[in-house]
């Protein structure tokens, strides 16, 4: 399956800045969806719309497709349904934060360790408040 992965990921990187999916405010290209899958910690996906997981999955199996050798093939499908689940969770959950969201959080990286904030005993990174 980490073979599967890594054709997976490296084909889609190569397809570098073209959008791979658009929905509502969220837009991602390839290569921010290969990002986005190597980063995660797991994949389990339960809130997604169906329709954008079968866009994702027709798009990510063609970029795949002719990378692929014949005895990954199977362990490419499950690679696919799998990612494809879990992109379409992500866009979901992002359907309402456009590009100045995008770049918010990204500034908030680049501050990682500092103090945005505290009260009390609370208190809070630019890189934990990104992360949430």
């Amino acid at each position: 399956m980490l073979e599967a992965f890594t054709i997976l990921t490296n084909s889609m990187y190569t397809k570098g800045d073209e959008q791979l999916i658009s929905y509502g405010k969220f837009q991602q290209s390839y290569t921010e969806a290969a990002d986005e899958l190597k980063e995660a910690s797991d994949f389990e996906a339960t809130e997604f719309n169906t329709s954008i997981a079968n866009e994702l999955k027709n798009n990510l199996a063609a970029v795949a497709k002719p990378n692929t050798p014949n005895n990954i093939v199977p362990f490419m499908k499950d690679m696919v349904d799998i990612c494809s689940s879990y992109l379409a969770q992500c866009a979901e959950f992002s359907k309402d934060k456009g590009p100045a969201f995008k770049i918010l959080v990204k500034e908030m990286d680049v501050k990682n360790k500092e103090k945005l904030y505290q009260k009390g005993k609370a208190q809070r990174t630019y890189g934990k408040a990104a992360d949430e």
